[in-house]
């Protein structure tokens, strides 16, 4: 079977088709398909394309710029059916063909990195055919439920029956306390996606935050977010995928993130602007220096968030000082291997790769 869920992207339209575009979650961008006729595999076009659609149509609400710019859609399988990415990409697109009937643009992509598949839906909320926009209705998740329901059934996949529960009435008090907290998670969102696109870091955001209510804690690999107004807190889980501390990292770099974590005792220097750590297992004779909107802090350790494409120098030095050259050691994604110099060695730790002279060359990696 494959649980359904639908959200609304209302700002950085071009962040979140990046993410589900990520080649590493889609095997390169294989498990990506559109409608949009010609786009090729472009996720930046593929939000211009969303966008220009929508400016020829307006802004909806009143002429304000806040609408939604498109419908996420996420369909996850149970890992228990042991469907594979192609076969759940494909039922994603028959589900989009059903439902749009050709009058809607989306683009689907299925993300493989997880232990469960599942599918990224961003669906346009303009109607080709009239020029106006399709608003989410009451029956619209249980009509796209159904579908999915119904596709899953075809394909083999077992459905899960709606259980039978025994309700029982509540008291006014714990009827209020629910929808307050639902309500006040909603509130929670919407100031957190407005105030992402305002940020350069992570510390900036949560300055931010402070200012409109919502205090953010950072507490192991998890964030809680916690309603000035309420006392009320909630776990970035409750909140949904969009809300951990990944994908806030970036939304705010608005590019593909590799993370590093290290303790404070790893700190050979620091200023108003960036933070110098020793790179473990070089007897602290190397450094890499990281801008301090990359970094999240949690007590003793500290993650920095370094984009994937790009280069990171490592400078080499004998005691205090700069040795006579500086040995650059750079970061590089495996796409770019073609374009290093033939005399360059590698070696990989997770997914980033360090390149350095053959002479040179012994292995380290970040703990």
């Amino acid at each position: 079977m494959a649980v359904v869920k639908v959200g609304q992207v209302k700002q950085t339209l071009s962040k979140a088709m990046a993410y589900i575009c990520n080649p590493e979650k889609t095997r390169g961008m294989e498990l990506v398909s559109t409608n949009l006729d010609g786009e090729g595999k472009d996720p930046l076009r593929y939000a211009q394309r969303f966008m220009e659609q929508q400016q020829d149509v307006g802004t909806g609400r009143n002429g304000r710029g806040d609408s939604v710019l498109a419908h996420h859609i996420i369909q996850s399988f149970d890992p228990d059916d042991d469907v594979t990415p192609e076969q759940a990409h494909q039922i994603g697109v028959r589900l989009m063909t059903e439902l749009t009937d050709g009058d809607q643009y989306y683009v689907i992509a299925t993300h493989i990195d997880r232990h469960h598949i599942h599918n990224h839906i961003m669906l346009s909320p303009i109607l080709i055919s009239q020029d106006k926009r399709m608003r989410m209705q009451k029956g619209t998740l249980h009509k796209i439920r159904t579908v999915s329901d119904r596709l899953c059934k075809d394909a083999g996949l077992h459905v899960l029956k709606e259980p039978k529960v025994k309700r029982y009435g509540k008291s006014r008090p714990d009827l209020y306390t629910q929808l307050k907290g639902e309500s006040v998670k909603e509130s929670i969102r919407l100031r957190i996606d407005r105030s992402v696109g305002r940020v350069e870091s992570f510390d900036q955001l949560k300055r931010v935050l402070r200012s409109v209510g919502v205090f953010t804690h950072v507490r192991g690999k998890y964030l809680t977010f916690e309603d000035a107004g309420t006392g009320m807190k909630f776990r970035d889980g409750k909140l949904g995928e969009a809300y951990d501390e990944m994908n806030i990292m970036v939304k705010i770099g608005q590019e593909s993130l590799e993370c590093i974590s290290f303790n404070r005792s790893m700190i050979a220097k620091q200023d108003s602007k960036t933070v110098s750590i020793w790179v473990p297992g070089t007897k602290r004779t190397k450094q890499l220096t990281v801008p301090r909107e990359r970094l999240v802090i949690d007590g003793q350790t500290i993650r920095a968030w370094l984009p994937r494409d790009s280069d990171q120098v490592l400078v080499h030095q004998s005691g205090n000082s700069p040795c006579p050259h500086i040995r650059r050691r750079v970061v590089r994604t495996a796409a770019s291997r073609r374009a290093l110099p033939a005399d360059t060695a590698f070696t990989e730790r997770s997914s980033m790769m360090i390149q350095r002279p053959c002479s040179e060359f012994s292995s380290w990696s970040f703990s």
